[in-house]
């Protein structure tokens, strides 16, 4: 029974397809960078109840996969989620924070969503191209108002994972 009830989670939370291949077990963990990455995710799900989980960097890195094998693991556990694209759902958000160029708007609707999400104590799960600093120095006023947020609600950056250089996407990887 628990397990027709985690598979319908996933299905309610839009990530069936992406639990079945994004797992703990199927992340690669070739390099020290990938190991680091997979550790401060796992202890992530031993430690952080109400915090919530950063990740930045390189397009091909491992974002999404480890996001949604922290997803999965938490709808194992019996929690409930919702999975978002900003750039597909716009007004509601998760994956791919800020993947186009920042605007005021985006701003405005991080803080917002951001704000009421940590106000209630809520966590959120967040991957994005695009680094704390960056989001910090964005245009629109609330830049740094967004980028504190994320770091207060991710232990003062205790779950802030950033990576960047593009010899971490692996999907151009021994090409």
């Amino acid at each position: 029974m628990s397990s027709a009830r985690s598979r319908k989670r996933l299905r309610d939370a839009g990530l069936e397809e992406l639990a079945g291949r994004c797992r703990f077990d199927s992340f690669r963990t070739d390099t020290e960078w990938q190991k680091v990455m997979k550790q401060k995710a796992q202890d992530y799900l031993e430690d952080a109840k109400r915090m919530s989980f950063f990740i930045s960097g390189q397009s091909g890195c491992g974002k999404t996969h480890l996001c949604t094998a922290v997803c999965n693991e938490i709808i194992r556990q019996g929690g409930r989620l919702r999975y978002l694209q900003w750039v597909r759902d716009g007004t509601r958000l998760i994956d791919d924070l800020f993947k186009q160029e920042l605007t005021a708007a985006d701003i405005r609707l991080a803080y917002e969503i951001l704000g009421g999400r940590c106000n209630n104590g809520r966590p959120v799960i967040l991957s994005s191209e695009r680094s704390l600093e960056y989001i910090r120095a964005a245009r629109g006023g609330n830049g740094e108002a967004v980028a504190g947020r994320i770091f207060e609600s991710c232990g003062r950056g205790k779950y802030c994972l950033e990576l960047t250089g593009a010899e971490k996407n692996l999907r151009f990887a021994g090409v």
